[in-house]
């Protein structure tokens, strides 16, 4: 059985005695499934390090399809796809994984928090000026009434003693003033509530400023990956993902193709491992399978998915030589596999194990500052009971 180093597919270990053991999540579905079909195997590690594509348009192969075309293998039991080219010379299972094409890359730093402004940021510019404009109109509401009222001292209740009157009143702070007519005390009520709703509001904002990084992603489709000229873009040189955009005639996937073929420095890279480091160092997406991906994501919490994006279905299945008598017996025994769950356990070992343990993730919803559309109930509130205060005042 050919198979190549790809973690957590097969991974090598090397044991105390010197001798170098594989592990991995292939390397238990063949030993499930050499233990059901009772068969023993050999497993190799590809010579050349490949999954295997056409060598310069020739019949010749290289990687694990090669190996199995040359009877080097009788199956390639690994993280390798079904494509229709590499269908027309081997055989493959049903798949043991599904899977599709995603965007790996490292995630965005936070905007910076320090700000001398920062504690303004709970509420939209809109709203501060309202508020303003409010406590103005109502310090008049209330001189207004205070003047109209035979109960009310008028000089207790001048512009400027009302404006600090409802600034004590936001603040819930003091004021040494005290309403006597029923007109200010109303508008004052009013004034009492709408404060106490806007604070709350604010606060509850604030917290949610304090405690979030608010992380925005650069791009989140991959018309948006291609519309953009920040970061560089590949894929595994000679990988199924390769030849979906390759071959694609869809014009934003070619538009991608073009992209890659034409970077400099080159695209694409050897391995997995190799497509993750550049994805760490440097502004690079690395466009890879979404089981892969999910793996890589588990092991290092600087590295995210961009957006919910799953491009095509596939999956991965263990290549035979045509005309192989085990096609049928292993599909059938990886069908009960997956019925039974089995498969899925397998894969929830692999990928949850050694999984670092993240501080934190970003929230499906970002917090941000609280506009004038939230609030347009709390000034009409406040607009009402004032005009209902001069009201009084005017029948007082």
């Amino acid at each position: 059985v050919t198979s190549i180093h790809e973690k957590p597919y097969v991974i090598e270990k090397i044991m105390p005695d010197g001798r170098i053991k594989h592990e991995g999540f292939c390397v238990d579905l063949l030993d499930k499934l050499a233990e059901m079909l009772h068969f023993n195997y050999t497993l190799k590690i590809v010579k050349d390090n490949k999954y295997g594509e056409r060598k310069n348009g020739t019949d010749e192969w290289d990687g694990m399809i090669g190996e199995i075309l040359r009877g080097d293998a009788d199956m390639a039991v690994a993280p390798i796809t079904v494509t229709a080219t590499r269908l027309e010379v081997i055989d493959f299972t049903d798949p043991f994984l599904q899977l599709g094409i995603s965007m790996l890359m490292r995630q965005p730093n936070p905007k910076s928090s320090s700000s001398l402004t920062r504690f303004l940021w709970p509420l939209s510019a809109s709203v501060w000026t309202f508020s303003a404009i409010a406590t103005v109109i109502t310090a008049l509401l209330v001189t207004v009434a205070a003047v109209l009222s035979p109960k009310e001292s008028t000089a207790e209740f001048k512009i400027q003693n009302s404006v600090w009157y409802l600034v004590c009143i936001l603040l819930r702070a003091g004021s040494g003033y005290n309403c006597q007519a029923g007109a200010t005390r109303l508008i004052s009520a009013v004034w009492w509530s709408f404060t106490l709703v806007l604070i709350a509001q604010y606060t509850a904002n604030f917290a949610a400023l304090l405690t979030v990084d608010r992380k925005s992603m650069p791009f989140n489709s991959f018309e948006e990956l291609g519309n953009q000229t920040e970061y560089n873009f590949g894929s595994i040189l000679g990988g199924s993902t390769m030849q979906f955009f390759k071959y694609s005639r869809i014009e934003t996937f070619r538009r991608l193709w073009e992209r890659m073929q034409s970077a400099e420095p080159s695209a694409f890279v050897g391995t997995n491992h190799e497509g993750v480091n550049r994805v760490l160092n440097e502004k690079y997406v690395f466009l890879m399978e979404s089981a892969t991906l999910d793996y890589q994501v588990t092991q290092n919490c600087n590295l995210t998915r961009v957006g919910n994006v799953v491009l095509g279905s596939n999956g991965y299945s263990i290549a035979l030589p045509k005309g192989s008598k085990w096609r049928e017996k292993l599909t059938r025994q990886i069908l009960d596999l997956n019925e039974k769950g089995i498969i899925l356990m397998l894969k929830n070992n692999w990928w949850k194990k050694s999984q670092q343990e993240c501080q934190s993730s970003e929230p499906e919803d970002l917090q941000t500052a609280l506009g004038a559309e939230n609030v347009y109930g709390l000034f009409l509130l406040l607009a009402l009971g004032s005009g209902i205060g001069v009201l009084c005042a005017v029948l007082e």
